[in-house]
């Protein structure tokens, strides 16, 4: 540039040189002002800041519960930490490490805030830590949470967790693609499950997303151009930058928006192969927050776990599925609902084990005039995952998620709710193997009313709201009848005469038990009401009862022996206990048609004869609700225990720390001498040891590692490598040469990770070892003391 001044008398000449120095100034004063704190400019460090906010204010925004305020100061403490962590010395392993107890306390403080009738903080320190407490007591026991508190804890860790990596990769790493896609992750997840609206969002994080990736490239860009100095003038190419690459960005993302989508039936089979275990995980974690606001997902399910009694329905005769069986009146029920509210149902079994296909058998409870029966169920609505089964389902075809109760240590009462583990589309089916019920009429009227306590703690519930007049109207229905069928007949008479159908109600009033409504103020109602009201009514006069939902039979097509069953089928039912029949169906709808029984002689014989139906058949299996989620396989149970899962991931994690904290011990030296080596190679031995590689002090350092690369095979070539350069400098006459030397370090630096994964393998490994021995002893143990009494009885 000063030749060119000095050679050149022409005045445009020395004007253009004059310019360009002047740019290459500016540009170099610019890069020295910015040097310290924003090398990359402020237009990368607002637009992270952009990114940061819309993450706040998405969570904020999720509508899952109350409280998610507190996210955006950990959002925002979480990005001046990471800043100034990534612009001090601090080495790279240390910055996590130093992020974690600082994101922890501050998401500790801000939800112990939240907790109500607390004054002081060491009385919200307190409360917080026997809340923290209680949740984990209840996620190791596999029993269900409805702490909202300790959801905001986890959601402060999540964000903090999320934003400190996206800050530190943009101003540390330099890898701003793998901050988007963290971010992206996040904000797809809130999007998915969060029953706020939030499309909004989505745009405006895929143009600040975008804006960000093309400005942390121009800043790469240009600390090229500063290397080769190049001139350029700063302020006309970062104009252009805002200029064009928000053109580029609107058009990206519109072009994204506008194009067409990919049909829902593709993206279901491409996700299938992902969907198997990730519905496990949503179940457990639905039962640790029970009382989180989802948003509801598009499927033909008719039923869940609750059961609102609400206001006005509309069904349609969309078709729903066809089923293959046999000739009769057959109730499809979906889930069994026990616990009333005043307001709802809702099924109460927390057990989740698995069930059909594969999966060994359930021991499930059996009653006498017990009829085995299949039936097949063919889809006619896409994503359908709750099964309709008849009766007392034994089996399915089908992987499936079965909620259970115990009345025994192996012994299930039976199967409340069943989903299938996958989403079931048009034209899929699965068989079902059942129990159908056949008592007839006197067997049912001399059913002794002596019910097993277990029955009477769980179906006798009742809320304490529920007003005198219900139960002195169900005494006086009841009044004249001498046995429980004939109590529930005369029930079922007087709601079908007295209650008028009506799908188009209004709800009940909120001061208003729905049941006391329907009865004595509405006098009308659909099947919800009607079933609700006798359930409630028979266990005002002691009588076990629960509340079924599913179809009604559908339209029975005598020439293919099927049933065509509609949306407008849909239905809820009592079903009432007997000690020797079990469930029996009634139906109080008056819209139905009325059960007919079956006569005395076409009644089956019981099968077995036993004074306690409720307890036969002792199981191969232990279906406890301790041990339910138990290891698939081999033997024992078929899913994982909570308890003993919680133990591995401990495990894990007690082992990753270790390795760790040897990886920050062991940091790689730059100075390689022949004492260097020999170091690398006693590290290279010790972690065989721990990765169960067996070494003798006689073999010599080739014959160690044919034994090592037998084991680590992606790492053969680096340990061969290795032992030539030992075996050199331990046998040859002349000293190894300095090339040498830096290969052994680079074959060590290559070859250190691909150990530290055969190690964490095998710890790993072990401990699952040791962990899945104790459960089988646990089990056998309590099997072996369980079988005496067993025999005796």
């Amino acid at each position: 540039m000063h030749r060119l001044d000095r050679q050149s008398g022409h005045p445009c000449a020395r004007a253009f040189a004059l310019r360009t120095r002047a740019h290459y100034n500016e540009a170099m004063s610019n890069s020295l002002h910015e040097s310290r704190w924003l090398r990359e400019g402020w237009g990368v460090f607002l637009l992270t800041l952009g990114l940061v906010l819309i993450i706040c204010a998405v969570v904020t925004s999720a509508g899952w519960t109350e409280g998610l305020h507190i996210v955006t100061p950990v959002g925002l403490g979480a990005f001046a930490f990471a800043f100034l962590a990534a612009r001090s010395r601090l080495p790279d392993p240390l910055g996590p490490l130093f992020s974690l107890p600082v994101g922890t306390a501050l998401s500790f403080r801000l939800t112990a805030d939240l907790i109500p009738g607390t004054d002081t903080w060491p009385q919200r320190w307190a409360w917080m830590w026997y809340r923290i407490y209680l949740f984990g007591k209840k996620a190791l026991s596999g029993s269900s949470s409805a702490d909202n508190l300790i959801f905001l804890l986890q959601m402060c860790l999540l964000v903090w967790v999320v934003i400190w990596l996206i800050v530190w990769f943009i101003f540390r790493a330099r890898r701003v693609w793998d901050a988007i896609v963290l971010a992206g992750l996040l904000l797809l997840g809130t999007l998915y499950y969060a029953p706020a609206e939030l499309t909004g969002y989505m745009i405006l994080f895929l143009v600040v997303a975008l804006l960000l990736v093309i400005r942390f490239n121009l800043h790469q860009q240009e600390r090229n151009w500063r290397r080769a100095r190049i001139p350029y003038h700063a302020g006309e190419v970062i104009f252009n930058f805002w200029r064009i690459g928000m053109l580029l960005t609107l058009l990206v993302v519109a072009l994204a928006w506008l194009t067409p989508a990919i049909p829902m039936d593709a993206r279901s089979r491409a996700l299938d192969t992902l969907r198997t275990g990730w519905y496990d995980i949503e179940e457990r974690w639905g039962r640790l927050f029970t009382t989180l606001h989802y948003r509801s997902t598009p499927s033909a399910d008719f039923s869940g776990q609750e059961l609102t009694l609400g206001g006005p329905r509309q069904l349609g005769d969309a078709p729903v599925m066809e089923i293959t069986s046999l000739e009769g009146i057959h109730y499809w029920r979906e889930v069994a609902l026990d616990y009333y509210t005043g307001r709802r149902w809702i099924n109460s079994d927390e057990v989740v084990v698995q069930f059909g296909s594969d999966y060994p058998p359930l021991a499930i409870a059996r009653y006498q005039a017990q009829i085995p029966r299949n039936h097949t169920v063919t889809v006619l609505q896409p994503d359908m995952t709750v099964l309709a089964m008849a009766g007392q389902p034994t089996w399915v075809s089908i992987p499936a998620r079965a909620r259970v109760s115990f009345i025994q240590d192996q012994l299930a009462e039976g199967i409340s709710y069943a989903r299938s583990r996958l989403p079931l589309r048009i034209g899929d089916h699965y068989t079902v193997a059942t129990l159908l019920g056949n008592a007839s009429i006197e067997q049912l009227q001399q059913s002794e009313a002596i019910y097993p306590e277990w029955i009477r703690q769980r179906y006798l519930q009742l809320p304490d709201t529920l007003p005198e007049r219900v139960r002195f109207l169900a005494e006086t229905i009841t009044d004249r009848a001498s046995n429980a069928y004939d109590k529930a007949t005369a029930v079922e008479d007087y709601l079908r005469h007295t209650i008028t159908y009506n799908e188009q109600i209004d709800p009940p009033p909120a001061e208003y038990d729905a049941v006391d409504y329907v009865l004595f103020e509405k006098r009308e109602g659909y099947c919800d009401y009607y079933a609700s009201a006798m359930v409630v009514m028979l266990r005002a006069v002691g009588i076990p009862a629960r509340l079924a939902a599913g179809y009604a039979q559908g339209e029975h097509r005598v020439e293919t022996n099927t049933f065509l069953v509609r949306q407008k089928d849909a239905h809820a039912w009592p079903e009432v206990f007997f000690p020797e029949y079990g469930w029996v169906i009634f139906e109080p709808t008056a819209a139905r048609p009325q059960i007919e029984r079956s006569p005395a002689s076409d009644v089956v014989a019981p099968p077995m004869d036993s004074k306690s139906p409720y307890e036969r058949q002792p199981p191969p299996f232990d279906r406890s609700p301790d041990t339910t989620q138990a290891m698939e396989g081999e033997g024992i149970s078929n899913t994982l225990p909570i308890p003993l899962l919680a133990s591995l991931l401990l495990g894990a994690g007690i082992v990753l720390a270790l390795l760790l904290a040897l990886v920050m011990s062991r940091r790689l030296s730059t100075s390689v001498g022949d004492k260097r080596v020999e170091a690398f190679y006693a590290r290279l031995g010790r972690l065989a040891s721990w990765a169960g590689i067996p070494l003798q002090p006689w073999q010599t350092p080739l014959e160690q590692a044919a034994a090592i690369a037998t084991a680590v095979p992606n790492g053969g070539a680096y340990i061969w490598q290795l032992a030539e350069i030992v075996t050199h400098i331990r046998y040859a006459e002349h000293p190894p040469k300095d090339t040498d030397l830096l290969a052994a370090a680079r074959a060590w630096r290559s070859l250190y990770p691909c150990l530290l994964r055969a190690v964490l393998r095998r710890q790993i490994g072990r401990l699952v070892g040791i962990l899945i021995e104790r459960q089988r002893e646990e089990i056998a143990f309590s099997y072996e003391q369980r079988l005496p009494l067993r025999l005796n009885k």
